[in-house]
């Protein structure tokens, strides 16, 4: 077997061979979110706000690949934790799951999100545990708690 003259392959010649690399999937990033809110079903919980935070891995769809450095071409982080808020102003909710899941319908009704993972933790309701809480997995079409 011949050796391979590495200047056939167009790298060390200056013939670029390769394109630009294209990225087949995106996962947007969110942790640590800290955030007051109305949860809970226990009395002192029903009188007054409480912290949570929220992790949150947000799949989307390749159009979401955007290689125009535009900030309207790409989801912004500012809009997502805007809708979070939005969701938690709403009312009072008495689960964790139930927040996750109304998060989940708020940030679907953006066509380019596809997947979400989002762990919602109330640190301070055990006062042994440094939190407590969900971490739930979304799909256009499912859901996993």
């Amino acid at each position: 077997m011949a050796d391979l003259d590495v200047t056939d392959l167009g790298v060390i010649s200056g013939q670029d061979r390769t394109t630009q690399p294209i990225a087949t999937q995106q996962t947007l990033i969110i942790n640590g979110l800290e955030l007051q809110a109305r949860i809970g079903v226990y009395a002192h919980e029903q009188r007054s706000a409480q912290p949570i935070r929220l992790d949150l891995q947000i799949g989307l769809t390749a159009p979401a690949l955007s290689d125009t450095d535009t900030y309207e071409d790409v989801v912004c982080y500012d809009q997502i934790v805007a809708q979070i808020r939005s969701v938690i102003a709403a009312d009072h909710i008495n689960l964790v799951e139930t927040l996750a899941q109304r998060v989940a319908a708020k940030l679907f009704a953006n066509a380019l999100i596809e997947t979400l993972t989002i762990r919602i933790e109330k640190p301070i309701a055990l006062a042994e545990a440094q939190g407590v809480g969900i971490e739930c997995k979304f799909l256009r079409t499912a859901v996993s708690c």
